[in-house]
């Protein structure tokens, strides 16, 4: 199990098929099945409030699914429209790095603005869908994604590689 969706009674796991599945735990079936990720699934997470999914696979990008709540009425493009863009940006260990952090923040803003496009052409989204595509964000490192975690406000995500490099976006 990767995450659970307490509002929805939904679960979300990832693996290395490359899909991510949306269960319904009530009706114990699969709801949802995205597609489109270069390989294996490594990690994901949701943010405290249960909006926000972000996952990480064999590539150096992270993928960002708005979450529909079952009560929501917000269409697709009320979502994508609130788009992580370049609200994003890498804080670094290293004090040598804050050029590569501008570099990190400037390419997430664009990702996300092309990843939005091809990645919704990806994965047609139903009008049921719980998880809805918002787009991409790179990462500086290169190697596959070992564990994603958001804090208790939501406010930083943390993401981890194979490298043991610990990358951290707000």
């Amino acid at each position: 199990m990767q995450a659970l969706i307490h509002q929805g009674n939904k679960l979300i796991s990832s693996s290395k098929d490359g899909c991510i599945k949306v269960w319904d735990v009530l009706l114990q079936h699969c709801c949802q099945t995205v597609l489109g990720f270069k390989g294996e699934v490594w990690s994901l997470d949701v943010g405290p409030s249960e909006q926000r999914l972000v996952a990480g696979c064999v590539d150096s990008d992270l993928r960002v699914y708005a979450i529909r709540s079952p009560k929501s009425s917000s269409t697709d493009s009320q979502l994508a429209n609130n788009s992580v863009g370049g609200r994003l940006t890498a804080a670094s260990d290293s004090d040598d790095n804050q050029d590569a952090q501008m570099v990190v923040a400037m390419e997430a803003a664009a990702a996300a603005a092309e990843g939005a496009n091809g990645l919704q052409q990806q994965q047609q989204s139903g009008k049921h869908d719980v998880l809805v595509c918002m787009g991409t964000v790179r990462r500086a490192g290169q190697e596959r994604v070992v564990l994603i975690r958001f804090d208790a406000s939501g406010q930083l995500l943390g993401v981890m590689g194979a490298g043991k490099g610990l990358e951290v976006f707000r």
